[in-house]
């Protein structure tokens, strides 16, 4: 009985350990047509992310956009996520975590000029139980659409700076 007790319990903790496993992904990119500030400045503005990624259909945030604040985002056919930002270092690192069902996704946006324009590197962390699902169905296609994401970004930039 004792045998068969932890040859069981070795299975059951190898089979959560792999579905707990952290899942972790990243793209680098260079972006020219905006200034560092610039491009933080818009990243941070949490409010007018709808403007600029064609993927979000609404966000709610109160207040100052700051370490520790929350705030909510609808994405097109998806459903509400609650997220908290983590790290806010003007103008280098951004770090945000979507509370999903069952897993955590860690966005960091790291930015630093480079002689060519502005190097962008994004990374996505997950954590929890669903990992397997949600990378397959939100980071793969965050990650794939980076570049896009941010010339969209640039675009919406130079788009404000032609209205003054």
């Amino acid at each position: 009985m004792y045998i068969l007790y932890l040859r069981l319990y070795y299975r059951f903790d190898k089979i959560f350990k792999k579905i707990n496993d952290m899942y972790k992904e990243e793209r680098t990119i260079i972006i020219k047509g905006a200034t560092i500030n610039e491009l933080w400045e818009a990243h941070s503005d949490v409010k007018n992310w709808p403007k600029w990624q064609d993927d979000i259909e609404w966000t709610k945030v109160e207040g100052k956009v700051k370490k520790g604040i929350k705030f909510i985002i609808k994405p097109k056919g998806g459903f509400k996520v609650t997220l908290e930002i983590l790290t806010f270092d003007k103008p280098e690192q951004f770090t945000d975590v979507s509370y999903l069902p069952f897993c955590k996704m860690f966005t960091t946006t790291k930015m630093r000029e480079v002689d060519n324009g502005v190097e962008i590197k994004l990374e996505i962390k997950m954590k929890g139980l669903l990992t397997f699902l949600w990378k397959n169905i939100i980071a793969k296609d965050i990650l794939n659409g980076h570049l896009e994401q941010n010339k969209s970004m640039v675009n919406y930039i130079n788009s404000l700076k032609n209205e003054n």
